[in-house]
């Protein structure tokens, strides 16, 4: 029995250093999926459509077709330069624990650590003594491909993510 329980745990430890291993190196996000968000660009885009509908004084105070073009173009507007900072986005991690992320406006660095093989602590206050702790699961992890899910609150989403080197 002594030596099952020994040779589970240097197979959890085994299998949690793979992880550690396979994480290191320069990571680029490809995919960004956010239910709310994108519930709250369809609640947009259906409130720009019936924009006047429903109201005759909204109707009768501007050009309503006119303000839902505008409109539409706004959002889209906003959503392409989510979409241009989003795929700016990188993540280095390296052998010594210290990871870099990009986001095209800056570079920060934070302390990285894998605990119970999935779970992903990325603790800038612990290097720098600023900043934020983020959180993730690691749903997907290959050589070359990597699927982070966050949560804040009810709202979860996915971020895919492919290896640069």
């Amino acid at each position: 029995m002594k030596y099952y329980s020994f040779g589970l745990l240097f197979f959890i430890a085994a299998c949690s250093q793979n992880n550690n291993e396979m994480l290191c190196g320069k990571w680029k996000a490809t995919k960004l999926c956010n239910p709310k968000m994108e519930r709250a660009i369809a609640q947009a885009r259906a409130d720009i459509d019936t924009l006047g509908n429903y109201d005759a004084d909204v109707k009768a105070a501007v050009n309503v077709d006119s303000f839902r073009e505008l409109s539409r173009k706004l959002l889209e507007i906003d959503i392409a330069e989510q979409q241009k900072a989003f795929e700016q986005i990188t993540y280095e991690f390296t052998k010594n624990g210290i990871a870099y992320l990009r986001d095209g406006e800056g570079k920060d660095s934070a302390k990285w650590s894998i605990e119970n093989k999935n779970a992903l602590t990325i603790d800038a206050p612990a290097l720098t003594g600023i900043g934020d702790v983020q959180l993730f699961y690691i749903k997907h992890l290959s050589a070359d491909a990597l699927t982070l899910q966050m949560a804040e609150g009810a709202d979860t989403s996915e971020m895919e993510l492919k290896k640069l080197k």
